[in-house]
């Protein structure tokens, strides 16, 4: 039925459990070149990677791509999908000049999602139109990308007490150099790292300056020492910041508000103008 269709085919999905139940894969790609498809889903979750056979290079009205444990080697005459705004790959077997040819020939790209990219020593993303980038992987000694014109960056349950993750952490913030909107959810904990974390955080206090950051929001706060130093480290680096919202976790048993509001009202700021909105269950008070 499938190969009866007459017609354009704007969306294909299919995800299994083994590529080798589909030997006719190659066959409906081929297929698919022809049918103008915009939105395309593999997920192929275990069982051998599956190479994606050359004419799926060809889907050129392509808009939304989305592969899991496949492997991409783009033919030498490959120039990109030139609609594509979405790009998701988890677990994908593909060279790292070929990784970074294949985003930088997306120039409409705006979320960009790269999962299980553990041996990428460093990757160079020249996507002028990025809004979004997740990247899940090993951390790394240096930062493994380079983002001129990422001007937003959010991340989830981020364990303040971690050394690896604040310093990457860090290094994200730092190499996006237009960087003005900072929305961090907190999830800290403690534990015998948190010295090193904080010894780290005051040596970094030299290092870099966020001169374009305006709006800061730290969520699920409890107050330990590594959090209250990071909100130091941003005070005293964004000259230009305008406001910095803070939302405690009030049922972690480290979190003492008397203490939080103490400090944040002492802690030096860079920028004349900055506002710190403390959210509470009960008030929003303006701290400083």
């Amino acid at each position: 039925m499938f190969f009866l269709h007459d017609g354009p085919i704007l969306k294909f999905a299919l995800s299994i459990s083994c590529m080798r139940s589909y030997p006719e894969m190659d066959q409906w790609i081929v297929f698919l070149s022809r049918k103008n498809v915009v939105n395309f889903t593999l997920e192929n979750w275990n069982g051998e990677r599956h190479k994606l056979h050359s004419r799926f290079f060809s889907l050129q009205k392509l808009t939304n791509l989305k592969l899991r444990r496949c492997i991409i080697n783009p033919p030498a005459d490959f120039s990109g999908f030139k609609c594509l705004r979405s790009l998701e790959l988890y677990r994908i077997t593909i060279a790292d000049d070929a990784l970074e040819s294949l985003i930088s020939s997306c120039p409409l790209l705006k979320k960009l999602k790269l999962y299980g990219f553990n041996y990428v020593d460093r990757l160079n993303i020249q996507a002028p139109q990025l809004k979004k980038l997740y990247f899940f992987g090993s951390v790394p000694k240096k930062l493994p990308i380079t983002l001129k014109n990422l001007s937003s960056i959010e991340l989830f349950d981020l364990p303040f007490d971690d050394l690896d993750v604040v310093s990457c952490t860090l290094l994200l913030m730092q190499s996006s150099r237009k960087l003005h909107d900072l929305n961090i959810k907190a999830d800290s904990n403690s534990s015998a790292d948190m010295e090193s974390v904080v010894r780290f955080l005051i040596e970094e206090n030299c290092s870099f300056y966020l001169r374009k950051l305006l709006y800061v929001k730290l969520t699920y706060f409890s107050g330990v020492t590594p959090e209250m130093e990071f909100i130091k480290f941003i005070l005293v680096k964004s000259p230009l910041l305008q406001m910095m919202i803070v939302e405690p976790n009030e049922d972690d048993p480290f979190y003492i508000e008397s203490r939080v509001t103490k400090d944040l009202i002492r802690f030096p700021r860079a920028s004349k103008t900055a506002e710190i909105i403390y959210n509470t269950a009960e008030i929003t008070s303006r701290v400083g």
